[in-house]
């Protein structure tokens, strides 16, 4: 565990730089070593992070284009093709997984720099979130690529938006729910609309229109497509895994959110050309949440994740919603103190496969 707090410390220490004059270019620097420490650490890993024997035996077990391409795993054809292309030049996984891992930093990397005001409080958030890209997974390269999309969203490049998202859903399937982001960043919804909404959606969630709807146009239970879901992912981040309290926890979180979002709104939407659209995703995010949690709740969380990474941007934001030093010094402090916390959660959700870190130059 040492190894991470030291880890995230280091992150820690580097997103202060934001609240100080160092140069934009500085910063970059700062964000473009993170990355490649990141992409490292993510390519040398050994027999640690969730799915690991899964993916390790799919890359190793296969050779040929028949064995990848026609085989019993159902995963999407550009994460077959990332597997077999580069099968074909070694067999060594960890080159698979150092390539892998590259990618999605690199697509973060450059949304970062490109569009965050802050970056290196949101590079810290972005690796308290998603413990640095280093355990990636298939749905981890296609968030990449549709945040990154957000680029052609605020240049109103639909056709390169469109390709973009088409891409990612050949490593997710979910990724096809992000194409309505082009729209809603570009809505203006009123506090009055968005509060309604909000509470449309949980009445109906909790209603159990959504199951009734699922059993009579599918013919099949809410909680089988919800065990479905988990089963074609294989995966074990599953909604049984965070249970009821966490569950309550978040509900909490997203509206403290969305009150905290919406009172700075008017301000940070001044300051900040890309708050609106971004507040509109967030919003966005919880409306399919609170919609499908108490139905199909491994759905809700899967596809609400390609609009929940801004999460981290809106974060970062309000520390420009003070002029005060102190006050923006405190407000770091608390996204720090937040983070951190986030940070030990997501690696004791599943500690025993994330601790020790283990890698191919482990004793």
């Amino acid at each position: 565990m040492v190894f991470y707090i030291v880890l995230w410390s280091m992150m820690a220490i580097y997103s202060f730089f934001d609240l100080t004059d160092l140069k934009y270019n500085l910063k970059k620097n700062l964000i473009f070593w993170g990355a490649i420490l990141c992409t490292f650490l993510g390519g040398i890993r050994d027999k640690v992070g969730t799915d690991w024997e899964q993916y390790y035996y799919f890359f190793m077990g296969y050779n040929t284009y028949n064995e990848f391409f026609n085989g019993v795993y159902p995963y999407e054809y550009g994460y077959l093709w990332l597997n077999y292309l580069i099968k074909i030049i070694t067999d060594q996984y960890n080159i698979f997984l150092l390539i892998f891992t590259g990618i999605i930093c690199f697509f973060k990397y450059k949304l970062i720099v490109k569009l965050a005001p802050l970056p290196l409080i949101v590079f810290l958030l972005n690796f308290s979130y998603y413990k640095g890209d280093i355990f990636s997974v298939r749905q981890s390269l296609a968030i990449s690529i549709i945040v990154f999309s957000l680029i052609y969203i605020v240049k109103k490049d639909l056709w390169k938006f469109l390709i973009i998202v088409l891409i990612a859903t050949f490593f997710h399937r979910t990724s096809i729910i992000f194409l309505p982001a082009y729209w809603i960043y570009h809505k203006s919804f009123s506090t009055k609309n968005i509060v309604l909404l909000i509470g449309i959606s949980i009445l109906i969630g909790n209603s159990g229109l959504i199951e009734y709807i699922v059993n009579i146009f599918l013919g099949i239970d809410a909680t089988v497509i919800n065990k479905l879901a988990g089963y074609m992912e294989n995966s074990g981040e599953g909604y049984e895994v965070v249970g009821y309290i966490g569950i309550f926890l978040a509900i909490l979180k997203k509206i403290f959110f969305i009150f905290i979002f919406t009172v700075v709104k008017s301000k940070l939407s001044e300051k900040y050309f890309c708050y609106n659209g971004l507040y509109n995703f967030f919003c966005f995010s919880c409306f399919i949440y609170f919609l499908f949690l108490f139905s199909i709740p491994e759905v809700s969380l899967r596809i609400i994740v390609y609009y929940n990474f801004f999460e981290i941007f809106l974060l970062s934001m309000l520390i420009g919603y003070f002029n005060n030093n102190i006050l923006r010094i405190i407000t770091w402090l608390i996204l720090v103190l937040y983070s951190g916390i986030y940070f030990y959660y997501a690696l004791n959700r599943y500690y025993e496969l994330y601790v020790p870190y283990n890698s191919i130059f482990s004793l």
